[in-house]
Formats: C-alpha cells, sequence, structure tokens
C-alpha cells in the first residue's frame, strides 16, 4: 500500500460516497487508476465501506482501552466474548498478550459499567482506560426519507441513486436531496471500516505522553502529519496529554527510527512502540440504535 492508497483512504473515510472521479481529480490521476485502487483495498479486506450514526446522535463519545492478559485465554473465544459487549466496536492484538478495544459509551454510568465489564473478564491482568477526544457528531432528528434511505443503504453505501429511489419508492430527485441532507450533515458517517493487517504494511502504535507547557496538541498532530508519512491517524486522551499515533511501515526495521526521532522531540516526555496485529468490528451500540430508528417508521430490522 502507497502513499496514494493512502490518500485515497483518508478521502473515503471522510465521505465513502464521494465519486472516483471527484477523488481522481484531487489527486491528479485518472479516475479509472482510482477505481482499481479502491476496488483492490475492497477485495484484499483493507477496506469496507459503512454508515454509522456519529455518536453524538445519541449524547455519546467514545473511550479506548488497552488490557493485558495472562495470556491463558483462547483468544478467538475471549475476543468473541468482548463483542459480545454492546459498546465495544473494535477490538485488536497487540503485543504481549495485550488487546486494543475501542468503544461507545453515554454517559458516566456507562463508563463506570464498561470499566466493571473489562474488570470481570477471567484472565484480565491489567486495565488502561481512556476517554477519547474525538469528533462526536450533531444530534438531529430524522426525517421519514432520511430514515428510508439509510435503511436501504445502510449495508450497501455506495448504492446507486436509481436503485435507492427504486428501493424507496421515491423519485430520484427526492431521493437526492434527503441522500445529500445526510451526506452534508453531521450526524450520519459515510465512511470506511479499515483492517490495517490486510494490507502489505506493518501497523504500529506509538503512545506518546507529551509535555503541555512546551507544545499545544493542534501543532504535535501537524508535526506528525508534517515529520512522518508513515503515520497514520491518532487517538487522543482526554484526560492526560497522551496520545495513541498509528504508523504504517513496509518492515519492523522502520519502528526504531520513527520512535527515536519521536523521542527526540523537546516537548515528548514518553514513548512507547506497540506492534499491532489482528483486528475485528463488531456492531456497537449506535447500530443498535439505528436499527430502533427503523423499528419506529415500521421498517425492518437488519440485526434480528
Amino acid at each position: 500500500m502507497d502513499q496514494l492508497d493512502k490518500m485515497i483512504i483518508i478521502d473515503l473515510l471522510q465521505n465513502c460516497r464521494q465519486s472516483y472521479q471527484a477523488i481522481a481529480k484531487k489527486h491528479s490521476v485518472t479516475m479509472n487508476a482510482i477505481k482499481k485502487r479502491v476496488q483492490k483495498l475492497l477485495d484484499s479486506g483493507v477496506i469496507k465501506f459503512c454508515i454509522e450514526p456519529n455518536v453524538g446522535m445519541m449524547d455519546g463519545d467514545w473511550v479506548l482501552a488497552f488490557i493485558s492478559t495472562t495470556g491463558v485465554e483462547n483468544q478467538s473465544e475471549f475476543i468473541a466474548e468482548l463483542g459480545q459487549n454492546q459498546m465495544i466496536n473494535e477490538v485488536g492484538t497487540v503485543s504481549g498478550a495485550r488487546y486494543i478495544i475501542y468503544a461507545v459509551y453515554r454517559g458516566l454510568e456507562e463508563l463506570a459499567q464498561f470499566n466493571k465489564f473489562l474488570r470481570s473478564l477471567e484472565p484480565i491482568k491489567d486495565i488502561e482506560v481512556h476517554p477519547l477526544l474525538m469528533t462526536r457528531g450533531s444530534k438531529i432528528e430524522l426525517s421519514r426519507q432520511e430514515v428510508k434511505i439509510l435503511h436501504c443503504i445502510v449495508d450497501e453505501p455506495r448504492m446507486r441513486l436509481s436503485k435507492i429511489a427504486e428501493c424507496t419508492g421515491y423519485s430520484a430527485k427526492t431521493a437526492r436531496r434527503a441522500l445529500n441532507s445526510l451526506i452534508e450533515g453531521d450526524s450520519i458517517w459515510f465512511g470506511v471500516r479499515l483492517r490495517l493487517q490486510d494490507a502489505d504494511s506493518l501497523t504500529f502504535i506509538a503512545k506518546i505522553e507529551w509535555n503541555e507547557l512546551q507544545m499545544e496538541l493542534p501543532a504535535i498532530l501537524g508535526w506528525l502529519s508534517k515529520e512522518f508519512p508513515e503515520y497514520w491517524v491518532p487517538a487522543i486522551s482526554a484526560t492526560e496529554p497522551i496520545l495513541f499515533a498509528a504508523f504504517l511501515v513496509s518492515s519492523v526495521k522502520d519502528i526504531t527510527p520513527i520512535i527515536e526521532r519521536v523521542q527526540s522531540a523537546r516537548f515528548v516526555k514518553s514513548v512507547i512502540s506497540i506492534m499491532g496485529g489482528e483486528s475485528y468490528s463488531f456492531f456497537d451500540v449506535r447500530r443498535y440504535w439505528l436499527e430502533e430508528i427503523f423499528k419506529e417508521h415500521g421498517l425492518d430490522s437488519f440485526l434480528e
């Protein structure tokens, strides 16, 4: 996976329904080149188109947890057990009998329930939990037209407009207007789920603690983007000056130079590298919330 693939994925993370022509124009390549690359990313499992409500639609927030275990668990069974918790969105394996978990919670009570759930698991040895600073999106009341369109495309996010019109019974003009309202709004995310382990690259996470008196967060994120082409995305702690920066590299030997360069920055207190492994996605409370909206409008639920 090269830099163009990375840029394409970033574009699709922002809006998976944008046209290949628009992406091609942005990167000065042909539409056919973009289409082939996207199809390759889909076929390899690196990306999967998805539609999900933003957490703000249900007054939610994101939390990241690192858990370490005794190492005696059956990994597949343990991950499946984690995925049964409806707050959990993604579970990834990392080095040292550890797991990284992304979850959605609504209020301090649910955050406490999430912590209690993790502590109750048999092989748990240590837990590190970080509520995250992430885009929440806005909370709006979806119209009947918008709900029907979401119902049609939730499992086929790039469905053609003509097929959406046929599915909803709306005219193409009405369907386009309601669809554009959803895309341009800040309540529903049209993006892609990632499985970077299926790319021909290695993923690692740099846990970076920085000195808030020496540099502010926006400047640090800009520095990472400018200095490291391998830098991917951050997860930022809401309670401590800590961020978890994901990097995509060609081989293990590329990791140490990156860590050393990060560590040498005057504003960095400490940095720890964490090797990424397999990741597994699950339907979280946002999808179950959406299914309830479908039911309220007399539409079939896909999860029953």
